[in-house]
């Protein structure tokens, strides 16, 4: 698994993450992505999802 932190300035590189995400993802990886903001503001809720993350399905 991958967490990305986008900063403020990010926009401008969308095309790049698709691309990057779209390679892990067929090699088996799994991307969070989350916006400097979310990860500042809302950290408990950014961890969480994180640790969902984690967690193999039955």
């Amino acid at each position: 698994m991958v967490v990305e932190v986008d900063g403020a300035d990010h926009g401008e590189r969308v095309d790049e993450d698709e691309e990057r995400t779209l390679w892990l993802s067929r090699n088996g990886v799994r991307v969070l992505r989350f916006n400097t903001a979310e990860v500042l503001g809302q950290t408990a809720w950014v961890l969480e999802a994180i640790q969902d993350a984690c967690v193999v399905p039955a």
